[in-house]
């Protein structure tokens, strides 16, 4: 699509991933994410980016601590500083 970030007309680029498997020691599970990129139609500079990810995992209880879930949630965001 087209919009406005930075007082600057861009391309606004969507993306997105739900069908990430995540594989650690001793830890199983799938991650999503999704967000968008912006970029400026006139010098083609990323204006923004963001990113979105929820993970969760199922622990096997090889450490110690018993089986369990762990959810973890990010959000990173670059914006571009004049």
């Amino acid at each position: 699509g087209i919009s406005r970030m930075n007082d600057e007309l861009c391309i606004l680029i969507h993306y997105n991933s739900f069908a990430n498997p995540v594989s650690a020691p001793f830890m199983k599970g799938r991650s999503l994410y999704w967000g968008q990129v912006w970029i400026s139609m006139d010098d083609r500079d990323v204006e923004c980016l963001t990113l979105n990810e929820d993970v969760i995992l199922n622990t096997d209880g090889s450490t110690g601590s018993g089986n369990g879930i762990m959810n973890i949630q990010r959000e990173v965001r670059f914006q571009k500083i004049d």
